[in-house]
């Protein structure tokens, strides 16, 4: 059983390239107390006296309108800062079933959106008493960083920004006699498609792949490896301090078991494109198992979203045309009928 532990992927998604340009995070956890007032945890992310000086010019957008400090609002002179937003914003209403909130100012864009219904916006189920939503880095670089929403069941923890407890997801893969399926690949991302930033797990022999975690809304997708079809295609909601199984079924048999594809390199040359006219990008696949047939090289952003797709002879090489893109990284990932065999990124810089 292949087992990934918190600090391992964390440590993993750290190193990864995400959506946003790096932008310092204002809100580190919100919470509904007992009386139903809505309580908002400012942290400390950035130099202080400058975020303490956009404090009073922020807004805060509901369901039931916009918000901001009242008129002679004095800033708290340090952070982190606990505010009362019934009691502080006059007027301020937020339903605790289900609504959102949004913080705005300058290059500041910050929102959460809960419900006990499924949707694409949405990041987490209603609060309970005591817990709290924090938000987490799930993707930093140099360049970019993206933010997630994760459940906790306190409203504080080893600091604003850390939940204090996580969660567990079991993916289980059989196959249709219910025999255990190792080395099935399990697709995950905390976006609403499968970021190629995000690698794949594996099943181990008794057919689970265990994933620990914040309690962070996560998509699971797992492929039928010989018709390529999802059979697993599911989105979890966590609660702290629980355990979720997701089963799939795959179409497997002995004299074509489920194999994981032999290891191969996907080279881009070159890895760096500069200039408004660099476009054009070599590509070899190297691997002790060449392609058989025409093999599929597909683009994606840091986003995850799909840009373009070219062919691939089963020689393993092509000089490939890129469409007109703007400077960042990019992924490519090389499919033969379907299943990913290998990927690579470049960088564009124009």
């Amino acid at each position: 059983m292949k087992k990934t532990m918190l600090a391992c992927v964390l440590a993993l998604l750290a190193i990864a390239a995400a959506a946003n340009p790096v932008i310092p995070r204002a809100v580190a956890r919100v919470w509904f107390d007992a009386s139903d007032n809505f309580i908002v945890l400012f942290g400390a992310d950035f130099e202080q006296q400058t975020y303490l000086n956009y404090l009073p010019y922020m807004t805060f957008t509901t369901s039931s309108g916009t918000y901001s400090f009242p008129a002679g609002f004095t800033p708290p002179s340090s952070l982190p800062w606990m505010a009362n937003f019934n009691q502080l914003i006059p007027g301020f209403t937020i339903d605790r079933n289900e609504d959102h909130f949004i913080l705005q100012f300058d290059y500041l864009y910050e929102c959460l959106y809960w419900s006990p219904e499924s949707g694409s916006l949405v990041n987490i189920r209603p609060l309970s008493e005591g817990q709290s939503a924090v938000q987490l880095i799930v993707a930093e670089n140099e360049l970019y960083s993206w933010n997630a929403w994760a459940k906790d069941s306190s409203t504080t923890g080893p600091d604003p920004f850390t939940p204090s407890e996580g969660c567990q997801i079991n993916v289980h893969v059989s196959d249709q006699n219910g025999d255990p399926v190792a080395g099935t690949p399990v697709y995950w991302s905390y976006t609403n498609t499968i970021n190629p930033i995000y690698p794949p797990g594996q099943t181990g022999a008794d057919g689970t792949w265990q994933l620990t975690q914040y309690a962070l809304r996560t998509l699971f997708q797992v492929n039928d490896p010989h018709s390529g079809g999802l059979v697993l295609n599911e989105t979890v909601y966590p609660e702290p301090g629980q355990t979720y199984d997701l089963y799939a079924v795959v179409n497997t048999s002995a004299s074509d078991p489920v194999q994981t594809p032999s290891a191969g390199i996907l080279s881009l040359n070159p890895s760096v494109l500069k200039g408004s006219d660099a476009n054009v990008l070599n590509v070899k696949y190297a691997s002790p198992s060449p392609l058989s047939v025409t093999g599929e090289l597909r683009l994606y952003d840091l986003r995850g979203r799909y840009l373009a797709r070219a062919e691939i002879p089963a020689c393993g090489e092509t000089r490939w045309d890129l469409p007109v893109l703007d400077s960042g990284i990019y992924f490519v990932t090389l499919c033969e009928r379907g299943q990913e065999l290998a990927r690579g990124r470049f960088t564009l810089i124009k």
